[in-house]
């Protein structure tokens, strides 16, 4: 039933954000009323992703855009950039989602139709392509069944057999829809990478990509907002703040009968989150995306409790995604860094220049042979990781997650560094991994 939740997870309470089902969809003519007029108008938002190609900067923070090249300050940024104006851009980057499985269960046998949300975060208008973000339990069921048609990774993995996207403005869910094929899912990570190709309704949409917050924690209390596919009712927005910066989710992708139960780390906000949000976009008050919404917890004495992944994971995720591109699902992750690790201290460090309350963990080496270069007992401080000697990622390690986030980026043949404080001083140890140390997390 249309806004129903789906899948619960049975430890948390937390739903998952697929809503459905919905009712099936005819026709596939692209809407009328656009005037195929694109780039006309340059707004701020052009202008800094210009600055960003241009300096080879692609991390460059909206603020501090401002503040550099247009000599923008406090509260002249605020307004510069409304939140009004952020959060319409973001309109732009939205997707709203309907996959199509054919499932069987103890009880029904057939084909099934739900909704999600997702963010465009590539877009080449030209050749009508563009690359979405949302999550894998959007595209995946575990009740799917394999018939004689499918799409993308395989209806024989447990992947909608079709994958229906509409941009913002869209006749949705009558028309003007694109279908979509999986580059890349992992349900470890609950992130599914789809493309859209020579598409006419891309070629002439006003669409445009969300740009990824390069900041490795967010901030509690900061303004953020989400926009997606709420109860299925077409792309929408809601706003808040960041209640919590980091925490721990466990979710069911599985069954009742056969239970898959995935850990996955959130933020947490009090932002308006319904069924049908899951895949969305969570961005920040400058229009950065910050997290992908992908669950809420549902109690009658719970308000408010809703969690996105990180943007710090899921943009290492995606990026791996993309570059991979090999037709299967789950990635390619370090199966072995050849020492052990562990949080040995925990504090809160007070506040910073700006007022943010920040937490500190301590990650220790607890276990390393001789040939990791590195003792039990090292501090570990910061990883760099070199492809072709150029640095291709680099964290300072302030938290467990920072550590656990950068490896995602290693390939084989990388170079990675890490320093470390043993006592008083810094050391650094350096390794490359050949493909033997990789395995394919699902």
């Amino acid at each position: 039933m249309k806004g129903k939740f789906l899948k619960r997870a049975a430890i948390c309470v937390t739903a998952l954000l697929v809503a459905g089902s919905a009712a099936m969809i005819s026709g596939c003519e692209i809407s009328n009323g656009r005037d195929g007029i694109n780039g006309q108008n340059l707004n701020i938002y052009d202008i800094w992703e210009a600055a960003k190609e241009q300096t080879g900067d692609p991390d460059l923070a909206f603020d501090d855009f401002l503040k550099e090249y247009l000599s923008y300050e406090g509260g002249e940024i605020s307004e510069a950039v409304s939140l009004k104006a952020a959060i319409n851009r973001s309109l732009m980057s939205a997707v709203s989602i309907m996959t199509t499985f054919y499932e069987y269960t103890a009880f029904t046998a057939g084909e099934q139709s739900y909704y999600g949300s997702g963010v465009i975060v590539d877009i080449d208008k030209e050749a009508g392509d563009m690359t979405i973000v949302t999550n894998c339990h959007v595209v995946y069921s575990a009740n799917a069944v394999t018939t004689s048609s499918g799409s993308g990774l395989g209806e024989e993995n447990g992947f909608a057999r079709t994958i229906k996207v509409w941009l913002y403005g869209a006749d949705y869910p009558n028309s003007g829809y694109d279908e979509a094929q999986i580059i890349g899912a992992s349900k470890n990570y609950d992130i599914a990478v789809l493309k859209v190709t020579d598409s006419d309704i891309v070629k002439k949409s006003s669409a445009v990509k969300a740009s990824w917050n390069a900041a490795e924690e967010p901030i509690v209390g900061d303004t953020v907002y989400t926009v997606g596919n709420a109860n299925g009712d077409d792309i929408a927005a809601s706003v808040g703040f960041v209640s919590r910066d980091s925490e721990e989710i466990t979710v069911n992708l599985g069954t009742d009968r056969r239970p898959d139960y995935h850990n996955y780390r959130v933020l947490r906000t009090d932002t308006a989150i319904n069924g049908g949000n899951s895949g969305g976009g969570l961005f920040n008050r400058s229009g950065e995306l910050i997290g992908i919404v992908n669950a809420k917890t549902i109690s009658e004495d719970i308000d408010n409790m809703g969690y996105a992944l990180c943007a710090s994971t899921v943009r290492r995720v995606v990026d791996k995604m993309i570059a991979t591109d090999d037709g299967n699902s789950g990635i390619e992750l370090l199966s072995d860094l050849g020492f052990t690790y562990d949080v040995t201290d925990k504090y809160s460090t007070g506040l910073d220049e700006k007022g943010a309350a920040g937490i500190k963990e301590v990650v220790t080496v607890t276990n390393a042979p001789i040939s990791a270069g590195l003792n039990t007992g090292d501090v570990l401080k910061r990883v760099v990781i070199k492809r072709n000697g150029e640095t291709v990622d680099a964290v300072d390690v302030e938290r467990l997650h920072n550590l656990t986030d950068v490896i995602i980026t290693v390939r084989p043949g990388d170079e990675v560094v890490f320093t470390a404080m043993r006592g008083v001083t810094q050391v650094e140890s350096s390794r490359t991994f050949t493909a033997g140390s990789f395995r394919r997390s699902v």
